[in-house]
């Protein structure tokens, strides 16, 4: 058989097994969709793709989201990824499919791009299959899809993909190698998840690097080279730049321009007692059978991925071909470092002296690209296991053995460390253990068991269970290498356990739930529908916040990013330090300033009482209060304060007397000035949507046009009635809100959202695009010379 026959047959294979995992999630017309309790496919993924997908329906950009925080840029947040091209699913399915079409086709493309990497090493079909299985199916890529974390399975599923283009710029040098890796860089940029394309083109930088270093190319092809890999990065920041341009001055005004402390950087990095993990995956709990009581989060700090195919990997590093092994081993080790975070000296440099290590936490998001280069060592061993002809093979194959009988025996008494099974008693290291353990747990574990002995004693009966299974896998993979070294058709066993292994655990990770029909219980969006109009909601206590991009129902917080201002005034509100402001605010009073931001219904659950405003609804579990006056969408007024400290505008406007009907706070001084006493004039919105809206004003004369919507410098505000489009200047108001100074006689405005980030990133993205599709056309044209 032809190898090329064999690769279109291995692909085939792995095509075939993942659509059957997913058959009934995708093949049915109301699936039920793969999630755990509190996932954030509900409270992020779903609003922000049905948003987008709604307003792209409708021929608008969506720039701006009014419906979270008192409004928010929309496009310019990385994570709703609304130029991602395979998010278009979202417009022409229902959500349920969508969202599985999604996790099924990134999976499909990060096995068959692990695939071709692998291929590209020259290993086997079966190896290079293998590799894929091991990948898309270990823990540090299946939990994405137990989570559906949708960002993060689009954005890691094109890694395997750089480094394949990495390879071919050693191997043979050639343009189209680098358009397919400004491509997949750029995919990455588009999907969604900053912090994972940083880390891959952290790890691709090392990994270029260490190629020169192992493979010593010529210094030509390696200048050549260079130029390449530098191309691939440079020609994805021009083509991503309508996302990086303004996602980037985005951030120097939401909370993500604060400073992160080293603390902060240094939460989540990977705990080296997870390390167990790789061969017993459930020993700190899996959520699925046992809480989860380690550190962190499970799905973030698992790295399971087979326990045969952990052997295949320390075979692949021993004994598989130099060139295969060398750099794979090493990649390995330092991407494990990098996910230790904190826990190593390493860090601190990193977080100080290298650009972006200081911008995020969760380091232990590093163990994907670990996992990954696992995965292709564990194909270089399967390879060695099934093709090797040294003499040297059945005693190396012996020794294998040989080891996971020792770590099986290691791991049995690591079980017998945890519980005494003649006594049916935990022992008294394992009651050390757990004490030392909830004393510097993190806040993720489960605070309500850490002072129940019951817990603890459960919690050691699931680890001794756990543990006992992995011994017990590590004995029966030490038995099969064992009868493989005797009988060598028998070596594709291993291969058969490994797949099977990988199958069982995501399978049991593959838990579908049903979708809820309505967002909202029906009385409460009956009630809202009939009532609300534009002004806003306080639901403290509630993940629903992002559903109102769905609902169409505005709230006054939301799940994802905040612009800082906002941000800061909340949680002034809160009785909470502005300097410590964020995206995740524990809601416990409800502030007289809300109305100032058209708050109309306070949202509480059953057992929380409001005296001082009226029960509208009473649902049994949700009760709607009314405020007392909140203020309309836009106002006219005509006294003003300017006040350019932050703390000094909050201490005003907390003080009684301040009535933001009457007065507003400005940071600089308005042109023109408003002109006290007397009627102002009238003003409407006559046309709205998410990014604009067009006022009429008829001013009798100067006042300041208060607009209660977030203010954010992306604003700007046009006189389309006059013949030279006269801009108006959009300065903050009341330190969260919009005011534009005018001047007395009639106005036609139109306020729209439209950074200018956005308006050089569109360019310079078009301008490069145009570019490479010449570049590619002058590429087939040379190509059809040189045939002739």
């Amino acid at each position: 058989m032809k190898k090329k026959t064999k690769h279109i047959i291995a692909v085939g294979f792995f095509v075939v097994v993942i659509l059957s995992i997913f058959a009934d999630l995708i093949f049915r017309p109301n699936p039920k969709v793969i999630m755990p309790e509190g996932s954030e496919l509900f409270s992020i993924f779903i609003p922000f793709r049905t948003f987008a997908a709604a307003q792209i329906s409708k021929g608008i950009f969506p720039l701006w989201s009014p419906y979270v925080f008192c409004g928010m840029p929309f496009f310019s947040s990385i994570e709703t990824a609304v130029l991602y091209p395979f998010n278009f699913i979202f417009s022409v399915m229902p959500v349920p499919l969508a969202v599985n079409w999604t996790i099924v086709l990134h999976l499909l493309m990060g096995g068959i791009f692990m695939y071709l990497w692998a291929a590209s090493r020259r290993f086997s079909p079966s190896g290079a299959m293998l590799s894929a299985f091991i990948f898309i199916l270990g823990a540090p890529v299946f939990m994405f899809v137990y989570t559906s974390s949708l960002s993060n399975l689009c954005t890691v599923m094109w890694a395997p993909l750089v480094f394949l283009v990495i390879d071919k710029l050693f191997d043979d040098f050639d343009p189209w190698w680098v358009i397919l890796g400004m491509a997949a860089v750029a995919m990455q940029a588009f999907a969604g998840h900053a912090q994972y394309l940083f880390y891959t083109g952290v790890t691709s930088v090392i990994y270029f690097l260490l190629s020169i270093v192992l493979r010593r190319p010529p210094l030509g092809r390696c200048m050549k080279t260079a130029g390449g890999y530098i191309c691939v990065y440079l020609g994805a920041v021009l083509l991503a730049a309508v996302q990086l341009t303004p996602a980037l001055l985005y951030v120097t005004e939401n909370v993500r321009s604060q400073s992160v402390t080293y603390e902060f950087a240094s939460l989540f990095s990977f705990p080296p007692e997870n390390f167990l993990t790789m061969l017993a995956p459930g020993v700190f709990g899996d959520t699925l059978n046992f809480p989860y009581w380690g550190r962190w989060f499970v799905w973030e700090v698992t790295l399971f991925t087979g326990v045969s195919a952990l052997l295949l990997a320390a075979s692949g590093a021993l004994w598989s071909e130099k060139s295969k092994r060398r750099l794979l081993l090493t990649m390995v080790i330092i991407c494990a470092v990098f996910a230790m975070g904190s826990h190593t000296m390493l860090f601190k440099f990193l977080y100080n002296f290298v650009p972006g290590f200081n911008l995020f936490r969760g380091n232990c998001k590093f163990i994907f690209l670990m996992a990954m280069f696992l995965a292709m060592l564990g194909g270089a061993g399967f390879d060695w296991v099934i093709g090797a002809k040294e003499p040297a093979w059945t005693d190396r194959m012996k020794k294998t053995s040989v080891s996971a009988l020792v770590a099986a025996f290691v791991v049995l008494g690591a079980a017998l460390l945890v519980r005494n099974p003649f006594t049916d008693h935990n022992t008294s290291l394992w009651q050390s253990f757990m004490s030392g353990h909830f004393s510097r747990s993190s806040p993720s574990s489960f605070g309500l068991y850490r002072s129940q002995l019951s817990f603890v004693k459960d919690a050691g009966i699931y680890a001794w269970k756990t543990l006992l299974m992995a011994s017990v896998v590590l004995f029966v993979t030490g038995g099969v290498f064992f009868l493989a070294s005797r009988r060598r058709r028998l070596r594709f066993l291993i291969g058969i356990l490994t797949f099977a292994e990988l199958v069982i655990f995501s399978m049991a990770y593959r838990v579908p739930r049903d979708v809820p029909e309505k967002w909202l219980p029906s009385e409460v969006t009956l009630f809202l529908e009939e009532n609300l109009g534009d002004s806003r909601l306080f639901w403290p206590g509630t993940e629903l916040e992002n559903f109102g991009m769905i609902t169409k129902f505005r709230f006054l917080w939301g799940h994802t990013v905040p612009l800082l201002r906002y941000s800061r005034f909340m949680f002034f509100t809160q009785g909470h330090p502005p300097e410590r402001s964020g995206g995740f605010l524990t809601f416990d009073r409800y502030d007289r300033l809300y109305e100032m931001l058209r708050c109309k219904y306070l949202v509480l659950k059953a057992g929380f009482e409001v005296k001082d405003f009226p029960l509208v609804l009473d649902t049994g579990g949700l009760k709607i209060y009314e405020t007392k006056d909140p203020l309309p969408v836009i106002l006219l007024v005509d006294k003003f304060k300017v006040i350019k400290e932050r703390d000094d505008i909050f201490t005003e406007m907390a003080d009684p007397g301040f009535d933001p009907r009457k007065e507003v706070i400005l940071e600089e001084p308005p042109d023109p000035a408003p002109e006290p006493g007397g009627s102002v004039g009238e003003i409407e919105v006559t046309t709205s949507s998410a990014n604009y809206m067009i006022i009429r004003a008829s001013l009798t004369k100067a006042a300041v046009l208060v607009v209660t919507d977030s203010y954010s410098s992306g604003w700007r505000a046009i006189d389309i009635a006059g013949m030279q489009k006269k801009q108006y200047h959009i300065m903050p108001a009341n330190y969260v809100v919009r005011a534009i100074p005018l001047a007395a006689g009639e106005h036609l405005i139109r306020i729209e959202y439209l950074p200018p980030g956005f308006i050089v990133g569109l360019a310079i993205s078009s301008a490069s695009g145009l570019f490479l599709l010449l570049t590619c056309v002058y590429l087939l044209f040379l190509k059809k010379v040189k045939k002739k």
